[in-house]
């Protein structure tokens, strides 16, 4: 099934030089150093461990869960190998996430039971009717397979588990570093660009009560960004760097030679952890257009990529894919069917699809989202 990642606009100016074409309804194709970012309210647990999985490529987890916690596994492979979640079952014996249930449904619930290369992620509870956990030893299973999706036997695989207890799960904070490629950051306009685009996204999450603190760094990063599921190791590098596991958000030229991706997300829910698929990637050159120069509107659009790409990292599904046969599972996002009453219903929404625009530079607000949508990006155990 085909799941795109990445944001690209609706409708294009033609005025733009660039090799983008004018149409409407496009789809997604979607300070450096340690820093110990243990809070006092939310702290942390992590557990972290190599194993290796069984003759029949399986991997068994117990983890040891306490009344409340939200939890992640992530299985990194490290060499581009796939890695897959089988099942979660919790401590009375239910199972409470199935892939079967998902391979072949219209409705999105994680990418974890896709498989993934590099690392898949694993984030529990997924909604809020998904909790709170109950405290005990729960199950994990998972599978390393090989490129045909077959069983791989007797592969090793690094785990990190991480755990948090929330103080408050109506609120949240989140530390991102602003990631410039390299010599990005030497044209003045662009980082004016970037900053005002992050006050944007810092003004749409601040709505629906996650704080944003933001840093900005430097990528030893060609700025012709690949896909973010090819896997960078420059990714797990920079992640490596900081102690509270950040969101990176990648600033480069463009994402795999085309300049109509805006931005692109490695997986749905993506790794805390340190992994070669640990960041979210964003186009300057996509948003500014021809000129390099960022009008109001395009610094708005760029924003909401921002928010948009993230909100995909820390777990949300598009609420209907173009072409308006999927969806996500939440109750409180329409199931529309077609392009006129998805636009109407749902074209506001942070996750909508694609971008709507009259033209390139004059793009429809995109900055709501539904309660349960919210609830998604609170139960992500990177948001503290």
């Amino acid at each position: 099934m085909n799941r795109p990642l990445h944001r690209q606009p609706s409708c294009l100016a033609p005025v733009l030089l660039l090799a983008l074409s004018a149409t409407t309804g496009c789809p997604y194709t979607g300070n450096n150093g340690k820093n110990n970012g243990d809070s006092a309210v939310n702290p942390l647990r992590i557990e972290t461990q190599s194993v290796v999985s069984d003759s029949g490529g399986v991997i068994t987890l117990s983890l040891d869960v306490q009344d409340g916690e939200r939890f992640q596994v992530v299985q990194d492979d490290g060499k581009g190998g796939v890695v897959f979640t089988d099942s979660l079952t919790d401590p009375s014996g239910t199972k409470v996430l199935d892939w079967q249930d998902w391979q072949t449904s219209k409705y999105s619930y994680t990418e974890a039971v896709y498989g993934a290369k590099y690392a898949n992620t694993t984030n529990w509870p997924i909604r809020e009717e998904d909790g709170p956990t109950r405290g005990g030893t729960w199950t994990f299973v998972g599978d390393t397979l090989k490129s045909n999706y077959s069983q791989k036997p007797n592969e090793p695989v690094d785990i990190t588990i991480a755990y948090r207890k929330d103080a408050d799960p109506t609120h949240g904070a989140v530390h991102v570093i602003v990631a410039y490629c390299t010599g990005v950051d030497s044209d003045p306009e662009v980082v004016r660009g970037v900053e005002a685009a992050v006050a944007t996204w810092t003004q749409i999450w601040a709505a629906f009560g996650i704080t944003l603190t933001v840093d900005y760094a430097e990528i030893a990063l060609d700025p012709a960004l690949p896909n973010t599921s090819d896997g960078e190791q420059a990714y797990q590098d920079l992640a490596a760097q900081y102690d509270d596991h950040p969101l990176i958000e990648v600033i480069g030229d463009s994402i795999a030679g085309d300049l109509t991706i805006l931005g692109e997300t490695s997986a749905i829910p993506g790794p805390m952890a340190a992994t070669q698929i640990t960041a979210v990637e964003v186009s300057w050159m996509g948003h500014a257009g021809g000129n390099g120069n960022f009008s109001d509107g395009e610094i708005q659009m760029m924003g909401e990529t921002m928010a948009h790409e993230t909100g995909h990292f820390l777990g949300m599904f598009h609420p209907v894919e173009d072409g308006w046969q999927y969806w996500d599972y939440l109750d409180d996002t329409e199931d529309c069917t077609n392009q006129n009453t998805c636009e109407a219903d749902l074209g506001s929404n942070l996750m909508f699809p694609y971008t709507i625009c009259t033209t390139f530079t004059s793009c429809d607000p995109q900055q709501d989202l539904s309660p349960k949508q919210v609830g998604i990006m609170l139960n992500y155990v990177g948001v503290e």
